[in-house]
């Protein structure tokens, strides 16, 4: 499907009467409410969401043909301009794949100095005549959009800092701006940022909780791209500025360390491990033939010698728990710009039927050209020179670009009575489920509760439920016995809040298995989960029991998750 948003349409014709006049206005209104749809509908115009500042065209007027005849001309007219420019990708062309893309363009580019996009950020609906004007005052710029959408803030400052180099977006906030950064992401998760991000201490957790604390703080520092980029900085911030870097790898690697118990522990161990002289106290990794067992090392080796062992330290294999390798990679890929043509539609239209194309969104201001970073330079290391421009936006393995489709869509209903179940957090207090990250947690219940049908493990909706994307990989490993009885356990409660919120007598796994039974379409962006379902399939009884009302911000995934019905 294609939208063309016209802004302003100006035109000029030469006409020899007033009733001339009438007809050109008349025309002009056939071409933009009719030929022009017909048209664009039937050419294949270039994927993504596109914004053009100005496009000139020069049209015919044979006054003895007719009307059809010229609005049809003036559409393919039209069409032809429009794809010429967008395939030039010239300076009065800017090209986002979406939101997140808009508001990760703005701060990578406002923190390398280069605020030219400021039209089309505007176009986009990320910058507004509210914000602060991001010549004169970029940080309070950058603040103050992250601010207004918490749920994409911590990836797309992850996604900005993975374009322009920590280094400069570094300079760009500074301690204020990170603390303020690092609060907003605390606060959409219902944590107060005075509890995260003052002192707290060095101490190293009791020996009976150490280990368990040990493999999640080194499993955050390896799937978390801005912990990564923090390693590989060789920045020396200040504490404040590093327990804010700390909050913003955990959200973003692990949304829900905050709702488990020691969180404060983790997080201040946190720069240790991604950074040997970084303040808190190192944790002793595991032994490199028995995994279980504490070493004396020191997590990364010391800063500035060549030896160091950082490489050492961080081997290609990872370096938390080897069932989490497929999901690192597919985590790190997710941040990571291609070099690729394609790009997905933003969330607010509808997926693009197969063989047809996304939607091409037509509006103000101009695209400036590639982003030539000057190249920042960090302390003890090489210029940081991102090969990244706007243009070089393609396919990523995190974002669904047409959406995925589902036999399990119903499976959003369940994060409406998550809280009355104890979900998740009833899992991190059971001592056989604790050690496991949230999207391991979810992932099983979600298949749990799907239904008894082996296809669901590949159902894009179960990972959705995880805060995984539709095509990545299933988190691993295999439930034990003992896991999977406590995993049972936590199924027929959630089955059981569901059946009481909608005060059926129906057996309760019956009766979810039922409700999730839903065709749709899965979009998923980091920080962004939109269910699309067939209007067909709404439910009275879910609707009376408000199991349909969109989730919102769900904390322990770190995104926006939203019900659409077409």
């Amino acid at each position: 499907m294609t939208d063309l948003i016209v802004d302003c349409l100006h035109a000029r014709a030469a006409v020899a009467d007033p009733d001339d006049g009438a007809r050109v206005r008349g025309l002009l209104a056939d071409l933009t409410t009719r030929r022009l749809d017909e048209v664009l509908s039937a050419s294949l115009v270039p994927a993504g969401d596109w914004y053009l500042r100005r496009l000139e065209v020069s049209l015919d007027l044979d006054p003895t043909r007719p009307d059809v005849a010229i609005t049809r001309d003036w559409a393919r007219a039209v069409t032809v301009a429009l794809c010429t420019a967008l395939a030039d990708a010239g300076p009065d062309v800017v090209r986002f794949r979406g939101r997140l893309d808009a508001i990760a363009d703005l701060v990578a580019t406002l923190a390398l100095a280069r605020p030219g996009r400021e039209w089309a950020w505007r176009a986009a609906g990320v910058l507004t005549d509210a914000d602060p004007d991001p010549v004169s005052r970029p940080a309070e710029t950058v603040i103050a959009i992250l601010a207004r959408d918490p749920g994409r803030a911590v990836h797309a400052l992850s996604l900005a800092v993975t374009r322009a180099g920590l280094p400069a977006v570094h300079r760009l906030l500074g301690t204020s701006g990170w603390r303020q950064v690092a609060s907003i992401v605390l606060a959409a998760s219902g944590q107060r940022a005075t509890d995260w991000l003052g002192d707290t201490g060095t101490a190293a957790p009791d020996p009976a909780a150490a280990h368990r604390v040990r493999l999640l703080v080194r499993d955050i520092a390896a799937r978390s791209p801005l912990a990564g980029a923090w390693r590989r900085s060789r920045l020396r911030p200040d504490p404040e500025v590093q327990r804010a870097w700390a909050a913003l790898a955990a959200a973003e690697a692990e949304p829900a360390v905050l709702r488990r118990p020691g969180a404060a522990t983790v997080l201040a161990l946190l720069p240790s491990v991604v950074d040997g002289a970084g303040s808190g106290a190192a944790i002793p990794a595991p032994a490199a033939a028995r995994p279980d067992a504490p070493s004396p090392g020191d997590g990364p080796g010391r800063r500035g010698d060549a030896g160091d062992g950082r490489s050492a330290a961080w081997p290609a294999d990872g370096t938390g728990p080897a069932r989490h390798r497929q999901r690192d990679e597919i985590q790190a890929a997710a941040i990571e710009p291609r070099r690729a043509t394609s790009i997905r539609e933003s969330s607010g239209n509808p997926p693009a039927a197969p063989g047809r194309p996304p939607s091409a969104a037509a509006a103000r201001g101009p695209r400036p050209g590639p982003a030539q970073a000057s190249g920042a330079t960090t302390p003890g290391g090489q210029a940081e020179t991102p090969a990244w421009t706007a243009a070089d936006l393609g396919p990523d393995p995190a974002f669904a670009f047409d959406g995925a489709p589902t036999r399990c869509g119903g499976l959003v209903y369940l994060f409406a009575t998550a809280d009355a179940a104890g979900i998740p957090d009833a899992a991190f207090a059971d001592d056989a489920l604790e050690q496991q990250p949230a999207s391991w947690l979810l992932f099983q219940l979600a298949q749990i509760l799907a239904g008894s049908d082996p296809a669901v493990r590949e159902d894009p909706a179960v990972r959705a439920v995880a805060g995984l994307p539709p095509h990545a990989a299933a988190p691993g490993p295999e439930p034990t016995a003992e896991q999977r009885v406590r995993l049972g356990i936590l199924a027929d409660a959630w089955a059981g809040a569901t059946a009481d919120a909608m005060g059926s007598d129906e057996d309760p796994r019956a009766l979810v298995a039922r409700i999730c039974g839903r065709a749709g379409v899965v979009v998923h962006e980091p920080g962004w989960i939109e269910f699309r379902l067939r209007l067909a399939d709404v439910d009275l009884d879910v609707r009376r029991a408000g199991l349909d009302l969109d989730p919102g911000f769900v904390s322990w995934l770190g995104a926006v998750v939203v019900i659409r019905y077409e």
